[in-house]
């Protein structure tokens, strides 16, 4: 994909989101674009670790005891089980979903991540940034569009469990709310 092909693919990301889903043209270049993409597998893990900066001590015969702190913070991020494409200000993964009650149905989950974090004047680093879903059938022609969101349902020390909902905006059932899973967050420093 060439650049200018992504700044287009980012225009039309911006006029699918703008419009909750109705614009027919970014719905259909989006699903035409996602159609390349690898299915992410059943379980994706996203890992970050922060590392502060340490102290060490010693003795110097000029200055006596000496403690030096080191202010740097490292931290490093994993992703296993995704397939994200960055594109522009987003990044675009495909999912298959089965449906449960209904043998050899499957849906086609395009999800379009904001790169940056979803409220720029919080600039919490444990927020998650805003994401989006376009739902599409076997073919890959869209049938409904939503917005994600968290609800936390358990939090024990370390430990968050929250259940990934998205809430369709353009569809037959404008409204509803579509369950995407569930998320771990273990959080360790």
């Amino acid at each position: 994909m060439t650049s200018d092909s992504k700044f287009e693919l980012n225009a039309m990301i911006e006029r699918l989101i703008n419009s909750n889903g109705s614009d027919d043209q970014a719905r259909d270049e989006l699903s035409s674009f996602a159609s390349s993409l690898l299915p992410e597998g059943d379980l994706r893990m996203d890992i970050s670790a922060d590392h502060p900066g340490g102290n060490f001590s010693g003795h110097t015969p000029q200055h006596g005891n000496v403690t030096v702190s080191d202010n740097s913070e490292q931290k490093k991020q994993w992703s296993f089980g995704e397939t994200m494409v960055r594109v522009g200000y987003f990044k675009v993964s495909r999912s298959t979903c089965k449906k449960a009650f209904k043998p050899g149905a499957v849906e086609q989950r395009i999800v379009i991540t904001h790169f940056w974090k979803s409220d720029p004047t919080t600039e919490s680093e444990s927020e998650s940034p805003e994401a989006w879903c376009l739902s599409c059938n076997a073919k890959m022609e869209p049938v409904w569009f939503g917005q994600f969101a968290s609800r936390q349902l358990l939090h024990f020390g370390y430990l968050s469990l929250y259940k990934r909902e998205i809430h369709e905006t353009w569809g037959n059932h404008p409204g509803s709310i579509h369950s995407h899973g569930f998320q771990i967050g273990v959080f360790v420093r």
